[in-house]
């Protein structure tokens, strides 16, 4: 069932617009209602709506745009997508933990399991918005960023109190199903000082969709965030991921985004170490193969001193894949004695597949340590036919190969059901996700 309220309307592509330009039409159609109008959502809404007035959407000139492909997205109607429909069987992802079931966007708190130790509610259910809710993403230039807070009708707060530890991962189950439908959940994580926990979102679908999830991540002093985000949308579906974080002194985040499933995804990562002695990791793995296309884009600020980051971005393209991969390190004047490394490699296993890369390194600091690479291959030629010869058939050492290359991105990631799924999938060894 859809609602009335529609968020896109059909244009050709000569009304792509650059931020400069204006459609009066397509804003009173995002403007028009389409619920939580009261409540912690409605000053959200009204600055989404606002920002996106001013930022239009991107064209085929926008240079952070120019290898997406974005026609079909932006010249479909798409509906504010309606709780009701036949959501997707999905793994048996407990985790041993907590989980809250989103559909089309909506939180289900009845089908949840919440932890008591920290405070997980819906925005929906909230009288008054976080103070948090919207600091990263409020001057942010990402059109989809605004979109997603004009639209947003729903999402989760997690509040991690100070010097507690979550003792089981934090799943966020969400399901999508419908015909040219979109959700735009909205999430907000606030670990305070000295808290931990790990909070996993999965991204599940039926259909022809639009996923735009944005979570917002602030880690206070002494604090740890695990984020793992698992996107294994419908293969007709368009998925446009948004995370950003704050990350303060002596505090910890490591994120893992994977990118399985979609005809066109689109992921973006934008951190900002807000004092010295932070550390950040950020991992992803994509896998692209028929026409799919994943993209990845990064920002990490070392704005302060004394902070370490790592990045290892990794893609396996098949058939007429496409990969995207653009990541930059900010290193800030004063931010002396920063560590830095970003790692971007790409896997071609046919002539049809294709990867751009575009590694960027910003120092304005003199006593740093910080490398950047990026190396596009096929698999080793030598090493498939010793392992042939050791009994082993072409498909299955393919795989074999394939794994051990993708493997280095999620090695690390703390949560290992989600890891083994992940592995399965690469595989094509299926492995239920039970904890």
């Amino acid at each position: 069932m859809r609602s009335a309220a529609t968020i896109g309307c059909a244009r050709k592509l000569a009304s792509w617009r650059k931020p400069d330009e204006h459609d009066d039409h397509f804003f009173s159609v995002c403007g028009s209602s389409h619920g939580a109008r009261a409540g912690a959502l409605h000053k959200l809404q009204s600055q989404g709506r606002a920002r996106l007035e001013q930022l239009g959407y991107p064209g085929p000139r926008d240079e952070a745009w120019r290898f997406t492909p974005l026609a079909q997205t932006l010249t479909t109607s798409w509906q504010v997508a309606g709780a009701d429909a036949d959501y997707p069987a999905v793994p048996d992802f407990a985790l041993n933990g907590y989980r809250v079931i989103l559909r089309n966007g909506r939180v289900d708190l009845k089908a949840s399991k919440l932890p008591e130790a920290a405070s997980v509610s819906s925005f929906a259910t909230l009288a008054d918005a976080p103070v948090e809710l919207n600091q990263l993403f409020a001057e942010s230039a990402q059109s989809f960023a605004a979109l997603n807070a004009s639209a947003a009708v729903d999402g989760v707060v997690i509040r991690v109190p100070a010097g507690v530890t979550i003792d089981a991962p934090i799943h966020l189950v969400h399901l999508m199903a419908g015909e040219d439908v979109s959700a735009h959940p909205r999430h907000l994580i606030v670990a305070e000082r000295g808290s931990a926990c790990t909070v996993v979102e999965s991204c599940f679908g039926v259909g022809t969709y639009v996923a735009n999830p944005a979570t917002e991540i602030f880690v206070a002093e002494s604090a740890t965030v695990n984020h793992v985000r698992l996107q294994q949308d419908s293969m007709t579906a368009t998925h446009l991921g948004l995370i950003a974080a704050q990350v303060a002194g002596d505090a910890t985040l490591h994120s893992y985004a994977v990118s399985l499933g979609a005809a066109l995804s689109r992921t973006e990562i934008d951190v900002v170490m807000t004092a010295p002695g932070g550390h950040v990791g950020l991992h992803g793995l994509y896998s692209a193969k028929d026409k799919q296309v994943a993209d990845f884009h990064t920002s990490l600020d070392h704005a302060h001193p004394d902070c370490t980051s790592e990045q290892m971005y990794k893609g396996v393209l098949d058939d007429r894949g496409r990969g995207v991969f653009a990541g930059r390190i900010m290193v800030r004047q004063d931010a002396q004695r920063t560590a830095a490394m970003q790692t971007n490699r790409a896997l071609l296993l046919s002539d049809d597949a294709k990867v751009n890369t575009m590694p960027q390194l910003e120092i304005f600091a003199d006593d740093v340590s910080c490398t950047h690479g990026a190396t596009i291959g096929e698999l080793d030629e030598k090493a498939l036919f010793y392992m042939q010869s050791r009994g082993i058939d072409e498909a299955s050492a393919r795989s074999i190969l394939t794994y051990a290359f993708a493997d280095e991105a999620i090695i690390g990631l703390p949560v290992d059901v989600v890891r083994r799924y992940i592995e399965s999938q690469l595989t094509g060894h299926e492995e239920g996700m039970t904890a």
